[in-house]
């Protein structure tokens, strides 16, 4: 905790291959309080769904001799706004809140911001707060790719892959398959499906599709993309 101050998150990936291949994300967050200094502050939102509207709030809190103020605030990224007010101060002891908003229309990706908070205190004149986030599609399929390796005419492969969303849903169909893959999923509607799918190998000369497209009953049809690679 002498690295950082206020909150930190720190994402751990963990892949199976037993009984079929998968991948779990652990969350791991803490909170370092100590007297405001030079080191930077981090403001972690997490993974989050496409348009989230998240909010986070840190404290600023300052313990020392002189009247300390904030009194302005740099930040550049437009995924992020950013607002700090005051909220108690007694003598020797401040407190500021900082307000941070993801907006909604943030896109699928990582997002991070530098925010410069300018103080008046000629010892740290500027208190550095690192705000990040991870933006996930709703709908997720893991892995996001599946190998066939080596394969001859008529050959059976199966594989399985694993599909996520914030609400229950059920898998339809499967497009783009050329007749050459079947699935199996459970009819029953839930956030997490577990999908197998078979795939014939074609004779020699007739091509196996790159990508099959996963259709669910979310949102009118809403379609996640498997690659397929040789």
């Amino acid at each position: 905790t002498t690295g950082f101050q206020g909150s930190k998150a720190v994402t751990i990936y963990v892949q199976f291959d037993r009984p079929w291949r998968a991948e779990v994300t652990l969350r791991v967050s803490c909170v370092s309080q100590g007297k405001l200094g030079a080191e930077a502050t981090e403001v972690d939102f997490g993974i989050l769904a496409q348009g989230s509207d998240s909010r986070k709030r840190l404290n600023l809190d300052y313990v020392g001799p002189i009247d300390w103020q904030v009194k302005d605030l740099d930040f550049g990224n437009p995924n992020f706004t950013t607002e700090v007010h005051e909220v108690s101060r007694e003598k020797g002891k401040v407190r500021y809140e900082l307000d941070i908003k993801l907006l909604p229309s943030a896109v699928v990706g990582t997002h991070e911001d530098t925010i410069r908070v300018h103080t008046n205190d000629p010892a740290t004149p500027i208190v550095v707060v690192k705000a990040k986030a991870q933006i996930e599609a709703d709908v997720v399929v893991s892995p996001a790719s599946i190998r066939l390796g080596t394969t001859s005419p008529g050959q059976t492969i199966e594989r399985k892959v694993m599909i996520k969303a914030p609400n229950p849903f059920k898998v339809v169909r499967v497009d783009n398959a050329e007749g050459l893959l079947e699935y199996r999923s459970d009819d029953q509607a839930k956030t997490v499906q577990l999908v197998t799918l078979t795939l014939t190998v074609p004779p020699k000369g007739a091509e196996i599709p790159q990508h099959v497209d996963i259709v669910t009953d979310l949102n009118g049809e809403r379609v996640v993309s498997l690659d397929i690679q040789k």
